[in-house]
């Protein structure tokens, strides 16, 4: 069955203009039913969620996770049902 939801986890520091940019252009890329969540965490600090606006659900076929994991690193997405 299709994954509903994928949460990507980005350390900050780390998370920058470019990184969104890029990460922006892959969701384009590879639209999809699959919405997006995004976990934003800080060494020995609070983690943010944010789910992202249905525009940006994203297909994560295997190409979308090799370029996710290009962006901001290797094991950064889990997949939710």
């Amino acid at each position: 069955s299709e994954t509903k939801q994928i949460l990507i986890k980005i350390m900050l520091p780390g998370m920058d203009e470019n990184v969104i940019q890029n990460l922006e252009k892959i969701f384009s890329k590879y639209r999809g039913n699959s919405k997006v969540i995004l976990e934003l965490l800080r060494p020995q600090d609070i983690s943010a969620r944010i789910t992202l606006n249905d525009f940006f659900r994203v297909n994560p076929n295997e190409k979308f996770i090799k370029e996710i994991e290009a962006v901001i690193g290797e094991d950064s997405i889990i997949f939710l049902q």
